[in-house]
């Protein structure tokens, strides 16, 4: 469950995606440096494929087990998210490249969105897509992409080995559902509805993917010229009346800022790419739950956290945000002094980036600005955080289960040893 949204503007682009997925799941903030490669064959999350001579520089959101991401940034600003769609299409369960497979693949071998599309089609012949996509559970399905550089974006939905693509105007946004109503089945080469085609009924309708779908695409509609402050707001949004303690306790499956529930996910990674002529700036969140999250900014090649090149400390770096979100959850962070104290350092934040703008401020000095001001956010919790772990085994409501086994077995490829193990530590 996730949502990827594109907005056009006059010298560039935003790009942005909330990566929805189990609780328990770190998303892995990390940089891969440009390589080449000496080995013929690459291993993908579950086979192996022919490598390439060279592979580009990538700043990628993954999950902690996978080999590939969610969301993802090149050298070039070749920007691409995926959804997870629901469709008829049969073979998902038989081990392939997966929907973040490609995304990688694509970000590490395409410099534009036309090139990406080619290596994710041309793949797509060869492979198809399948196997499990779940952290904790059984979960298959087709891929959707959005793919953004600085001359065109497009979204791309692939069902089996057929696919579509679309062109993006203006503005777009893509959900779990697929987007393209009537559109020209490229793979096929005829005219056709690709949604009336493909869709699987059930599984759409209760992502209620088309509710966070409409939610966005009304944002992009009626908002001429974002900013980053918006971009973040709409991240960070929820249902219109919902009280927050409900949405800690049952969860919030039908908004961009998604809380688990007994149905759906959870917000796990949050990232932004505010692409010009003169630069690209990224922010992400680096931990779950974007209305609980600070957005840093980060520099593409400067591996410094929330940014890191080795998974495990990237793994840490995650779960140490993940505690404090969990006690706020189970309410032993007051909600309101916790929002504040949140405010004020994201505002701090922004402080520092606007002299850093104004050249009052050098690059080093902004992000250890960054740094210290995070430091004082795990400062200000660290004894909820030891409250939280004493009394996790008791924590109320959906994240329950959840809090019992936090951390555990975060980099096991294989799902029946994941569950195994998780289920050891609950007896």
């Amino acid at each position: 469950m996730c949502d990827t949204l594109y907005v056009k503007k006059e010298n560039g682009f935003w790009f942005a995606k909330n990566s929805d997925r189990s609780p328990n799941e770190p998303n892995l903030t990390m940089f891969y440096p440009k390589k080449k490669h000496t080995e013929k064959r690459l291993k993908a999350t579950y086979i192996e494929i022919d490598q390439v001579e060279t592979t580009n520089a990538i700043l990628l959101i993954q999950p902690s087990w996978m080999w590939g991401g969610e969301m993802g940034v090149n050298e070039y600003g070749v920007c691409i998210g995926n959804e997870a769609i629901f469709t008829k299409s049969k073979g998902k369960k038989t081990p392939s490249l997966i929907g973040m497979d490609y995304l990688r693949i694509a970000l590490e071998r395409s410099k534009s969105t036309k090139e990406a599309v080619k290596v994710i089609t041309e793949l797509l012949q060869t492979y198809g897509q399948g196997g499990n996509c779940g952290f904790d559970k059984r979960f298959f399905y087709d891929n959707s992409y959005l793919i953004a550089d600085s001359n065109e974006a497009v979204v791309l939905e692939t069902v089996g080995k057929e696919f579509t693509v679309k062109t993006i105007q203006k503005h777009a946004n893509i959900s779990n559902r697929i987007s393209v109503e009537d559109a020209y089945d490229v793979s096929l080469e005829t005219q056709k509805s690709f949604f009336k085609q493909h869709s699987e009924p059930v599984f759409t309708f209760f992502s209620q993917s088309n509710r966070r779908f409409c939610s966005i695409k009304g944002r992009l509609d009626t908002e001429n010229t974002p900013t980053l402050e918006s971009i973040i707001s709409l991240l960070q949004s929820h249902p219109e009346g919902q009280s927050e303690l409900k949405r800690y306790r049952k969860g919030s499956l039908g908004s961009p800022c998604m809380h688990a529930s007994a149905l759906g996910d959870h917000t796990t990674a949050s990232m932004i790419v505010d692409y010009t002529e003169e630069e690209m700036k990224i922010y992400v969140s680096g931990s779950s739950t974007p209305c609980l999250s600070l957005f840093k900014r980060v520099f593409f090649g400067e591996v410094v956290p929330p940014v890191f090149s080795n998974v495990k400390k990237s793994a840490e770096y995650w779960l140490k945000h993940e505690k404090i979100r969990r006690a706020v959850f189970q309410g032993i962070v007051p909600n309101e002094t916790y929002r504040n104290q949140l405010h004020e350092q994201q505002h701090q934040i922004f402080n520092l980036e606007a002299k850093y703008e104004k050249h009052q401020l050098d690059k080093l000095t902004f992000l250890d600005g960054i740094a210290k001001i995070e430091k004082g956010y795990f400062e200000a919790f660290k004894d909820t955080v030891k409250e939280w772990e004493t009394h996790r085994q008791k924590s109320r409501g959906i994240f329950h289960k959840y809090d019992v086994s936090l951390g555990q077995n975060i980099f096991e490829r294989d799902l029946k040893k994941r569950i195994e193990k998780v289920k050891g530590s609950q007896d």
